[in-house]
């Protein structure tokens, strides 16, 4: 159903929030798919910290330090987790087993925001509909789009040329089929998803 795959920035999907624990998503496999593939990486101490700041924001001082020594003591949760999912082909990582942020493409075309459906949409319709959200124009740069202060960004359908214009991507590109749209619970740094970028306005 399209209630359950509604996308609330920096928030989640209706079900599907960001923080929640990998044994949790689990449970909502009968909406979301089951575990197709996951890959594990050590966590390194910057990335760490990162994720101490995020959990802050969900979770009490004592339920932190209890999250801690349960991954203090089990090397398994000390990883950054990447999960891919059945049937909606979604993409989820997680930092010391908490939900950060969701990849989701064009298999998972019941993903909406405000009522409409992203990958039905035409792309120039949804980059008005994020630049509103956003509150602000969106960077642009090679087929990146990105919209910091809702952190959502896009991959696929425009592209920057050399000029610094932005072209619509359309069902005739080879890049097309291979649209994402990425939702995490805070805004990447400056480059870790686009370079400065280019400011465009579809407003």
């Amino acid at each position: 159903m399209d209630q359950e795959w509604t996308l609330v920035p920096k928030d989640g999907l209706t079900q599907l929030k960001f923080g929640m624990l990998v044994s949790d998503v689990a449970k909502l496999s009968e909406i979301y798919g089951a575990v197709e593939a996951a890959s594990t990486n050590p966590i390194t101490p910057g990335v760490a910290d990162d994720n101490d700041d995020f959990l802050s924001k969900y979770f009490s001082d004592d339920e932190l330090a209890k999250d801690k020594d349960h991954v203090d003591e089990s090397t398994d949760e000390a990883t950054v987790i990447t999960q891919r999912l059945t049937g909606s082909s979604l993409v989820l990582d997680y930092l010391n087993g908490r939900l950060q942020s969701i990849i989701a493409s064009e298999q998972a075309d019941q993903i909406n925001l405000s009522g409409e459906r992203i990958f039905q949409m035409e792309s120039d319709k949804l980059l008005r509909l994020l630049e509103s959200a956003n509150g602000s124009p969106g960077r642009y740069d090679s087929t990146g789009a990105a919209f910091d202060n809702i952190a959502l960004y896009l991959d696929g359908f425009t592209e920057t040329n050399s000029d610094g214009k932005i072209i619509i991507l359309t069902r005739s590109d080879d890049r097309f089929e291979s649209r994402t749209i990425t939702a995490r619970h805070e805004r990447y740094q400056i480059n870790d998803f686009l370079p400065e970028g280019k400011i465009q306005s579809f407003l």
